[in-house]
């Protein structure tokens, strides 16, 4: 192999790196499954989700959030929502606390407990 063809290898190699590690990148976001009661019966419709992240179970002040999901859609009453508080995860292990409200009617209503 000449110097030439040697050295269009070696950037046709590097090039593949690049490109095969920003393939690979992770982001901050998370898919939060859960499943909503309204009293005794399974919640239906839209609800708007506040999401706190937290380095405790109870107490303690808030790492990140309150981040709002707005009309997150609830049927039979399980929901899939997207949340993101951005890198702020540092290994340790964190709780999610959780507000909800009818969509865009009121306050905030805490969920208990907060969830690992």
């Amino acid at each position: 192999m000449n110097q030439k063809t040697h050295a269009l290898t070696l950037a046709a190699a590097l090039g593949f790196l690049i490109l095969a590690g920003s393939a690979f990148a992770q982001g901050t976001a998370f898919t939060y499954q859960g499943r909503l009661q309204s009293g005794t019966n399974f919640a239906n419709g839209a609800y708007d989700m506040a999401f706190t992240l937290f380095a405790t179970d109870t107490g303690g002040g808030a790492i990140a959030g309150p981040m709002t999901n707005s009309a997150v859609g609830v049927s039979n009453g399980l929901f899939t929502t997207t949340v993101d508080f951005g890198a702020v995860f540092a290994g340790a292990s964190n709780w999610v606390g959780i507000g909800v409200r009818s969509n865009g009617v009121g306050t905030f209503i805490t969920l208990a407990p907060r969830q690992p």
